[in-house]
């Protein structure tokens, strides 16, 4: 599966990318802010994948400029459709100070909300990672309760305080709310009936007028 949105390209993991997001993960640019920080091994980053692999996650290679630059998941949907846990490392250290980092939440965010419906979403951050801390709060994110105290710290956003935030994000990110939001289906995926799945269990089948529609393809 691919999904475009905000000029960013988002193409769902595969065997394929799995030593650049182990050599990505084990760098020490990235693991200074991961909670476990051990090295990865081959082994270890297969076992993960096959865990992680399943119609209810979503993880994906980033693209900008036609370069890959970081790993964007969505995880851990649970029975109701309701919540899941995002999360993002972008190891490509150039583009961290500019606006492409916001362009990429949000185009994972507004799948979740709005092209899927989903109504709350969580991440967590550890608590010397200020960065993320502000950058999350920017989105919308909020400190859970009983959290001060945690060293990996939860954070919650729901639906309603992004769709608050929304506005001035996408005028910051100097867009027009015009753009055509693409999600692309392989060949594969409508073979094995991943694609059905996506469409019937997690698409939005109410979208209000106010957001660009989604426009949906097979490969």
């Amino acid at each position: 599966m691919i999904y475009e949105n905000y000029g960013m390209r988002f193409i769902r993991l595969q065997r394929e990318h799995l030593e650049l997001v182990r050599y990505w993960r084990n760098h020490p640019s990235i693991t200074q802010y991961m909670e476990n920080n051990e090295p990865i091994t081959y082994e270890a980053q297969l076992d993960w994948f096959e865990k992680v692999n399943t119609n209810d996650n979503l993880f994906f290679i980033a693209e900008y400029n036609n370069q890959c630059i970081g790993l964007i998941s969505g995880k851990g949907f649970d029975s109701s459709k309701t919540v899941g846990e995002g999360g993002i490392f972008i190891w490509e250290q150039s583009i961290l100070n500019s606006i492409v980092p916001v362009k990429l939440s949000m185009a994972l965010i507004e799948l979740s909300f709005i092209y899927c419906n989903f109504k709350y979403a969580y991440a967590k951050i550890l608590v010397t990672n200020k960065r993320a801390k502000q950058f999350n709060k920017m989105l919308g994110y909020v400190l859970e309760p009983n959290q001060e105290n945690e060293q990996n710290q939860l954070y919650k956003l729901t639906k309603k305080s992004y769709i608050k935030k929304r506005p001035l994000l996408v005028k910051a990110i100097m867009t027009l709310d015009n753009n055509s939001p693409l999600l692309i289906f392989s060949k594969e995926e409508k073979k094995t009936g991943y694609m059905q799945y996506f469409l019937e269990n997690f698409l939005n089948k109410s979208l209000s007028s106010e957001y660009p529609n989604l426009v949906i393809e097979e490969q």
